[in-house]
């Protein structure tokens, strides 16, 4: 729910969504996140960044300041959890541990979507394709979930550096790829199909992709999100 709030670029309602899993996640993963993998650590770590990105914009400069600092850290931490994981030895055992951290990692890159953090945030998605390659080769992922997250995410990078249009037709092979594999991947890569369009002056294309989405997600029976 939460991704798909910020798929559609509400970020109100993802944030909420993001607090909520935020509080069921501490209460389900408190006491056992000191004795498990990564994954709890991860799952908390992404809530954090999302709900980060998601929060209300700051209007004091030094609020601002410290905001850019937070998110700086977390995706830190999430670098750095990373390489914990692709460090240990690669097995069945790992996948959780590998889609939680590269969920964090992708969660990470979309906080770095401006000029002065577009480095940052290629070093993550250069990780996080790390994690997506082991996840397949343990044919982790069958569903592509994470790989469509993975070239959401190097879509919204181009798009921020000025190729817009390397964006949508990074999007547009993730959406071909999606089409046999997962209806929720589709609905994302539609909705950002629809904001690159909308992002290009394409309303009508927009609104083409969004319509798409939505009778999707009506197909599926989740009538309140279409």
């Amino acid at each position: 729910r939460a991704r798909l709030l910020g798929d559609m670029q509400d970020a109100p309602r993802a944030f909420e969504a993001w607090r909520t899993l935020r509080r069921l996640l501490d209460q389900d993963d408190a006491e056992r996140s000191a004795l498990a993998g990564a994954a709890p650590r991860a799952r908390l770590l992404e809530v954090d960044i999302a709900m980060e990105a998601a929060a209300p914009g700051p209007e004091d400069p030094e609020e601002e300041r410290a905001a850019t600092d937070r998110a700086a850290s977390l995706r830190a931490r999430a670098r750095s959890l990373a390489q914990e994981v692709l460090d240990a030895p690669a097995g069945p055992e790992q996948s959780e541990d590998l889609v939680a951290v590269a969920g964090a990692c992708l969660t990470g890159t979309g906080t770095a979507l401006s000029p002065q953090a577009a480095a940052e945030g290629e070093e993550l998605l250069a990780v996080a394709q790390a994690l997506v390659e082991r996840l397949e080769r343990l044919d982790a992922d069958p569903h592509g979930h994470v790989r469509t997250q993975l070239e959401l995410s190097r879509s919204a990078l181009a798009h921020v550096q000025g190729d817009v249009y390397g964006a949508a037709r990074t999007t547009a092979e993730a959406l071909e790829a999606a089409t046999s594999l997962s209806a929720s991947s589709v609905v994302s890569c539609r909705h950002r199909l629809a904001w690159l369009s909308v992002m290009s002056g394409q309303l009508d294309e927009a609104v083409a992709q969004d319509v798409e989405a939505a009778n999707l997600l009506l197909a599926a029976g989740a009538d309140c999100w279409a």
